[in-house]
């Protein structure tokens, strides 16, 4: 339809508004490109990721592909608030909790 609604039986990602991922782009990922990624936008994707394997609509191949980037899209959010956490303890003088 061309007011951004999916077509009756489309899965997530099918169908989605400028600017927001799809399961084309997520599937095109390679893991340089997911080490590219800012935090909000790896989650982003991997909640498109998600979806996707929710819905249950995949092929067999195309699931595990997608299983892959999850897990690697998983591992660079993990990455991305170890950073920020450390961070953020260098800032507060190294207390534990903070004031």
């Amino acid at each position: 339809m061309s007011d951004g609604t999916p077509e009756p039986g489309a899965g997530p990602g099918d169908a989605s508004a400028p600017g927001e991922p799809t399961l084309d782009a997520l599937m095109q990922l390679d893991a340089e490109a997911i080490a590219g990624l800012g935090y909000e936008s790896a989650q982003g994707l991997l909640e498109l990721a998600v979806e996707c394997m929710e819905a249950g609509s995949l092929p067999l191949d195309e699931s595990i592909r997608l299983f892959e980037r999850g897990i690697q899209l998983a591992e660079r959010c993990g990455d991305l608030l170890s950073a920020a956490e450390l961070r953020v303890t260098e800032i507060g003088g190294g207390e534990a909790g903070g004031p």
